[in-house]
């Protein structure tokens, strides 16, 4: 999903001339290196976001030795997010995350690979180094179509929400948790200042 606004980096935005997913790290673009991974364990990669912005990640992706397609979601929030990964995913397991977070290498396809074999499962996962904050905001999750259909007005930002939805669904033996690294979630100046000294 890139298809949130991000309102604090806004005067970044305007000055780099692209969406914050788009903004170069050491090289890589922080959409282009989720796409990466995710194109090492998934058969199709889906970048959603907004119909303004098309054509900025049509720019970029076309650069990858891989396919993306780029879907310009119909509703605002993450309702019209998740309409679009259930109605355009092809295949049954889907994998869905944010296009703002930089996870070390290989954490995508880890993820990936644990939740291979629970496909009738919602498997929310968070970031393990919140978890000292109580933050508990879901930083990818895996499920099916039939169940992501579910929970298309689920925000998963609400803390509430998501644990409510979570447990919802564990009385019913269809919720797993599992927790995952993440290098920064660049969604500050300062993350995104952070993110770049660290690779440098």
């Amino acid at each position: 999903m890139a298809s949130g606004e991000g309102s604090r980096l806004k005067e970044l935005s305007r000055i780099l001339g692209c969406p914050k997913h788009l903004f170069s790290i050491a090289n890589k673009t922080i959409a282009g290196r989720i796409a990466s991974e995710l194109s090492q364990c998934c058969n199709q990669v889906i970048c959603i976001t907004q119909n303004h912005h098309v054509h900025k990640f049509e720019q970029e992706f076309k650069k990858l030795p891989f396919h993306v397609e780029i879907i310009s979601k119909k509703h605002d929030g993450f309702k019209g997010d998740f309409e679009c990964a259930s109605e355009k995913a092809r295949y049954d397991h889907v994998i869905v995350t944010v296009g703002d977070i930089i996870f070390p290498e290989h954490e995508i396809i880890n993820f990936a690979i644990k939740t291979q074999k629970k496909r009738d499962k919602f498997i929310v996962a968070f970031d393990k180094g919140q978890l000292t904050k109580f933050d508990l905001r879901m930083v990818m999750f895996a499920t099916t179509k039939t169940m992501l259909k579910e929970i298309v007005d689920l925000n998963p930002e609400s803390y509430f929400e998501v644990i409510k939805r979570a447990f919802y669904y564990l009385l019913k033996n269809k919720t797993r948790f599992a927790f995952v690294k993440t290098l920064f979630n660049i969604n500050t100046p300062e993350a995104y200042l952070a993110a770049k000294k660290h690779f440098e």
